[in-house]
């Protein structure tokens, strides 16, 4: 299809969208909720919520699920092994060679496992504190990171779904030093005049965030790009900060030490530059992570350790506690593009009590997810598709990996050029299904009639197709049409 053919198809998908914009859309779950939290006064929200049990690795009797991607992919542990589920859910476990152990921490859409394992070595215990990084894919195997970080001492913290990974190693130095890797071999990301740093996330743009030590031997939250290189995010006011996430908007969360001595969560932007995003009247407050509307997800609570309540922050509403009432302490731990929230909670009078997991959507509130029949659960992670992956007790007092699958809206629009792409060997599976999912999000926003946050995700959108672009995964004959349709709902909706 060329250029010219591009554009009227997708100008025929606006016509589209802008007639599907005047229907409505429902929202519900369709399976069985099996709740057995007592005394809870939280209604389901959603009557029939399913539970699938993703069971254990062979002779095992233990799992637990830590994340999801877009393709439905899970990664977690067994026993305390690393393993990984396919979309079919087999389960298989994940193997480093010369390994004692592994620990992983993030499966991003191209299907790339990292994270970090024990070598094996013959040095005593008490002096062994060694770490290698890799990254596995359940058909390569564990992936060659070349001669600097294949025999140094590092961690990968973050890889996104343009295959490129950060973290930190000692390859340069006898500190650790925040690194980016790509295929084409390893940056030292630098550090703020002192001797260490960590890179923590890095985003779709190949955009990094993390902490580094300054000359005066402070610690600080950075923003790197390859156009500016390593900057200084600041304080708001105190000594410390550290972040913890960005997004395809460049937007950088974490926490920073007040003048006061208190540790607050942050918002960044190049051009407003830290923000505090205050505390709801407590002491303390930190960050979980941000999605690519800009939405904020994190705690707050009178003790730096907790109990924490978890909190929604909005540009449009601030900041507003996610349970119900103050009887709850509640962990937000993910949160989808779509603003969907999962996390755990429990009551605030006997945190001897289970917690149990929940999900939260600005439609429904406040949901108790259930278990398989026992007392406990927890959820870590959601997709874009509603997937909502974490762990749960048994009627045999066990704790098993579980996911909750929550049907998503239909936009009614079959996005073909994206999936044309795939086909044609332009985009792979990983790359069109990151891409699909922000579009497809974008659009039920806007079916709701949630404009500012659907530009958001659209930005996102046109960003991540400038980077596949610009690093050569997709060339501009195929990309500029997608940036044309994008630009063209922000247009409408801008109106």
């Amino acid at each position: 299809m060329n250029l010219k053919n591009r554009k009227i198809v997708f100008k025929i998908y606006l016509m589209i969208f802008a007639f599907l914009l005047l229907a409505s859309v429902s929202f519900a779950f369709t399976s069985t909720l099996n709740t057995n939290f007592e005394k809870s006064p939280i209604s389901a929200g959603f009557a029939d919520i399913n539970i699938i049990d993703l069971g254990t690795l062979p002779n095992n009797f233990s799992s637990k699920a830590h994340d999801i991607n877009n393709l439905g992919e899970i990664i977690g542990e067994s026993d305390g092994f690393a393993c990984y589920w396919s979309i079919g859910r087999e389960v298989q476990p994940v193997e480093v060679l010369n390994s004692e152990g592994t620990m992983i921490l993030q499966i991003n859409d191209l299907s790339q496992v990292s994270g970090y394992y024990d070598p094996i070595t013959m040095l005593p215990e008490p002096i062994k504190d060694e770490c290698r990084p890799f990254i596995w894919t359940p058909l390569d195997g564990e992936a060659e990171l070349g001669n600097f970080l294949n025999g140094d001492q590092g961690q990968i913290t973050s890889v996104n779904n343009l295959g490129q990974a950060v973290g930190w190693t000692q390859a340069f130095s006898d500190y650790k030093r925040a690194f980016l890797w790509t295929e084409e071999g390893v940056t030292d990301i630098g550090t703020l005049g002192g001797l260490s740093s960590q890179a923590l996330d890095i985003n779709d743009l190949g955009q990094i965030t993390g902490y580094s030590q300054t000359s005066d031997g402070e610690s600080h939250a950075f923003f790197w790009s390859q156009e500016s290189g390593i900057e200084d995010i600041g304080t708001l006011g105190g000594i410390t900060s550290y972040s913890v996430d960005l997004n395809n908007l460049g937007q950088v969360v974490g926490s920073a030490e007040t003048s006061t001595r208190e540790n607050h969560a942050f918002l960044w932007t190049s051009d407003a530059g830290m923000t505090d995003l205050g505390t709801l009247g407590h002491t303390y407050s930190f960050v979980s992570k941000i999605n690519d509307q800009g939405y904020i997800i994190g705690g707050v609570a009178d003790s730096i350790k907790g109990p924490y309540q978890a909190f929604l922050w909005t540009q449009e509403s601030g900041m507003t506690l996610i349970a119900p009432t103050d009887t709850y302490l509640s962990e937000a731990t993910d949160i989808n593009n779509l603003g969907e929230i999962v996390g755990y909670y429990y009551f605030y009078d006997n945190l001897k009590l289970p917690c149990h997991a929940f999900a939260w959507t600005s439609e429904e509130s406040f949901i108790d997810l259930g278990t398989l029949g026992g007392e406990y659960s927890d959820a870590f992670a959601i997709n874009d598709f509603g997937q909502v992956v974490g762990s749960s007790g048994t009627v045999e007092n066990q704790l098993h990996a579980v996911v909750w699958e929550l049907p998503q809206q239909t936009t009614g629009i079959i996005i073909n050029e994206i999936e044309d792409l795939i086909e044609e060997g332009e985009l792979n599976a990983g790359q069109g299904t990151a891409l699909t999912a922000k579009l497809e999000a974008a659009i039920v926003l806007m079916n709701k009639g949630k404009f500012l946050p659907a530009q958001n995700l659209l930005q996102a959108f046109i960003n991540q197709v400038n980077s596949l672009i610009n690093n050569g995964a997709l060339s501009q004959e195929d990309g500029y049409p997608l940036i044309a349709y994008a630009q063209e709902l922000i247009d409408l909706i801008s109106e």
